[in-house]
């Protein structure tokens, strides 16, 4: 995402969302819906994260509400994670910091794979930007003893959490 162009990325992003939402239209088999959904999601949340960094916050949660039906119909947890990190990252951006906070401890029940390394970080800086030091630790320390693994499901490149970006 952030080595190529944005517009071509936001275009193809928002094709496979049509795709996914035109095949579902048709009458596939379950686990093929799970899939499509699944498809869906991650390109909307792409979108979402895309539109915060336009600055339109307000977009990115109209498109994290739709993701979020994805994940559900596709029961998944991973991308449930990154929804919830891509709904802070638009809250944070906005400087509502309880939000931003909420969102990111909310993704903690769901969150599989490197989402959660994000998650709890996130947490930790939201919590002592709003002046809550005890629970800015808690988070913190939650971060440092995460042992976390890509999840297979996760897409990488943003959707991605290293130790290095969790510091950061």
């Amino acid at each position: 995402y952030l080595r190529t162009p944005t517009r071509p990325l936001f275009a193809k992003s928002r094709a496979i969302r049509d795709r996914a939402f035109a095949l579902l239209a048709g009458n596939q088999p379950p686990r093929q819906s799970r899939d499509l959904y699944s498809a869906a999601g991650w390109a909307i949340t792409m979108l979402a994260w895309m539109s915060v960094d336009l600055g339109r916050p307000d977009i990115a949660e109209s498109h994290t509400r739709t993701a979020w039906a994805c994940a559900e119909a596709a029961d998944h947890d991973v991308l449930r994670g990154w929804i919830r990190a891509t709904q802070h990252t638009a809250a944070f951006w906005q400087e509502d910091l309880t939000r931003a906070a909420s969102y990111a401890e909310d993704g903690l029940r769901y969150s599989a794979g490197t989402a959660r390394l994000f998650l709890a970080s996130a947490a930790s800086v939201d919590h002592a930007r709003a002046g809550q030091p005890d629970k800015a630790r808690d988070m913190l320390d939650l971060a440092q003893e995460l042992s976390v693994r890509q999840a297979g499901s996760e897409p990488g490149g943003l959707l991605l959490c290293t130790p290095e970006r969790a510091e950061a």
